[in-house]
């Protein structure tokens, strides 16, 4: 969902979360690499100001971050 030019799967995904107007509140990758970096996770809601805070914390130990 942070791709510039997104695939298809991607556009589909997108057009149905604004359908059931979910919103995606993770805006940062949480999988970095040496030569990547993706968000392969997602926090979906349909009630965004619900939610206090949200985001990624790079705990280290691996290339894959936690999000809260």
């Amino acid at each position: 969902m942070l791709a510039i030019s997104p695939t298809n799967e991607t556009r589909h995904l997108i057009e149905l979360c604004e359908s059931y107007q979910y919103t995606q509140l993770i805006k940062e990758p949480t999988r970095v690499t040496s030569s990547s970096k993706s968000l392969i996770d997602l926090f979906l809601t349909n009630d965004p100001e619900k939610i206090v805070t949200s985001g990624v914390s790079h705990i280290g130990c691996s290339d894959h971050s936690l999000i809260y």
